[in-house]
């Protein structure tokens, strides 16, 4: 048992109805309002619109937003209408109720699956459901259906706002193409967000006009776009390597420019200290221990054997610039 109808085919003045945040035809919801406004004002209302009475001499719509639209747009003053109530015992699954209702009332114009998902959604949220628990609450759904209208909503909601901007250029398979390559499981070849938004875009401007009606076509397109992304990053990622390398040479360079002002640096000290043992000799030392003039001997030589041994060896085998500069 679902909502309860305690009245049918009365007329409700517009400025008694409010809409509900239920409406599901996120998408095909303001398509042909003005060929729907013309059939009314010629033929009349053919079908009543569903409303929940709120107790307080107003009423939530919750079936019939199109026919609402066309009447506000062409200034006709009351719907005719069903008017339903939740059941005292069941207050707290009113969200869940009314969805029910929509679903059915909507068989014979059968909501999209960018639709039905936005409608999961909101059941998910507002129940605390999960995919089997939505499923259970529809008849025909299963937890797969639920599952494959949900993957719709992984397309970045800019992309969508493009989707429902241009709803006659998108179909289910375009749909299904787009949201497989938002999904997270597609792992290296994912679209991102702007990229999402790009293609849908690109879709409805018709800038590929295979790709907006062949399924293979546009994962194609998608490839391309990632694939340039990608062999943009690689060449970005090598010309930072380049600067890198260049920056490590200039830095090896300017550190063996260091080197070799160091080098004279010692070299200079040394002739300094050569030189001024040499002009002041040792005639200020009167006498010395036979030891400790052994000792200076020992070491005057060990220093000159070390410098001598610098010179042959790491000194001479310096690499040296092909070219002497200018």
């Amino acid at each position: 048992m679902g909502l309860e109808v305690i009245r049918t085919g009365v007329d409700i003045s517009l400025d008694k109805i409010k809409t509900s945040r239920q409406k599901v035809r996120k998408k095909t919801g303001d398509q042909g309002i003005a060929d729907l406004l013309s059939s009314i004002s010629r033929h009349g209302q053919i079908h009543a619109v569903s409303l929940l009475e709120n107790g307080d001499d107003t009423y939530e719509l919750i079936n019939g937003h199109r026919r609402y639209t066309a009447a506000l747009k062409g200034g006709i003053p009351a719907l005719r209408a069903n008017i339903y109530r939740v059941p005292p015992d069941r207050e707290e699954e009113r969200e869940l109720l009314i969805q029910q209702h929509l679903y059915a009332a909507n068989m014979a114009e059968p909501l999209i699956d960018l639709e039905r998902g936005y409608m999961f959604k909101a059941i998910k949220e507002d129940l605390g459901l999960d995919d089997a628990g939505v499923a259970a609450c529809f008849e025909g759904e299963t937890e797969d259906s639920v599952r494959n209208a949900l993957r719709l909503l992984e397309i970045d909601e800019r992309a969508l706002q493009v989707v429902q901007a241009y709803p006659d250029k998108f179909d289910e398979s375009t749909l299904r193409v787009l949201a497989e390559y938002a999904s997270p499981e597609k792992r290296a070849w994912r679209l991102k967000s702007d990229e999402q938004v790009r293609v849908a875009e690109m879709v409805a401007r018709q800038e590929n006009k295979l790709a907006a009606v062949d399924a293979r076509e546009l994962e194609k397109e998608i490839r391309g776009v990632v694939k340039t992304r990608r062999n943009e990053a690689q060449a970005k990622s090598q010309e930072e390597r380049r600067t890198k390398d260049a920056q490590s040479t200039i830095r090896e360079i300017r550190s063996g420019e260091a080197a070799i002002k160091a080098l004279f640096k010692r070299i200079e000290q040394l002739e300094l200290a050569v030189r001024e043992l040499h002009t002041k000799g040792v005639h200020e030392i009167t006498e010395i221990q036979l030891a400790d003039k052994r000792d200076a001997t020992h070491r005057l030589y060990e220093a000159a054997s070390q410098v001598e041994s610098f010179i042959n060896t790491q000194l001479t085998s310096l690499p040296t610039m092909r070219k002497e500069p200018s």
